[in-house]
């Protein structure tokens, strides 16, 4: 028996050659979990939310950064998504893992980031980091204030 990540699925679209066929390989048989995804910005932003996030980003096309767990991540995918979603851009911090990313942005060197709830409780907890949105379908019982990425009128 084999657990695989979100990479299992990415990984044919980050890399040209992977040593094994990603559909005909591998059968899957269940899903065990799911990893909450939240978008994240600095305590200090004046986005409170992702509508005025968007229009930040449109005020200030060339200025604004997001940082991410690195290239081809499931965060840096999924920021990407919002990014298209939003129809803004923003340029890319790929860091070498979401602690890294995550102890960071409460710093200001990312006005954004897409990250884990898990890695995310504690600076939220501290109010270093504030949450604006969510990628589920539903609202999550330990943020009940934080409205989907969804809701807030946004498809990804």
């Amino acid at each position: 028996m084999a657990f695989l990540s979100n990479n299992h699925a990415v990984n044919p679209s980050v890399f040209k050659k992977l040593p094994y066929d990603s559909l005909n390989d591998i059968t899957p048989l269940t899903i065990v979990g799911g990893v909450p995804i939240v978008l994240g910005v600095h305590p200090k932003a004046a986005a409170r939310n992702v509508r005025e996030l968007q229009a930040l980003m449109k005020a200030r096309p060339a200025d604004l950064n997001y940082a991410s767990s690195g290239n081809g991540t499931i965060f840096h995918l999924a920021a990407e998504v919002f990014l298209d979603a939003a129809q803004v851009s923003a340029r890319h911090i790929p860091y070498k893992g979401v602690s890294p990313m995550a102890a960071d942005l409460p710093s200001g060197q990312g006005e954004m980031g897409v990250l884990a709830l898990g890695t995310a409780q504690p600076y939220i907890q501290s109010d270093a980091l504030r949450v604006i949105g969510i990628t589920g379908r539903t609202r999550m019982a330990s943020l009940p204030g934080v409205p989907t990425i969804a809701e807030q009128g946004f498809t990804m």
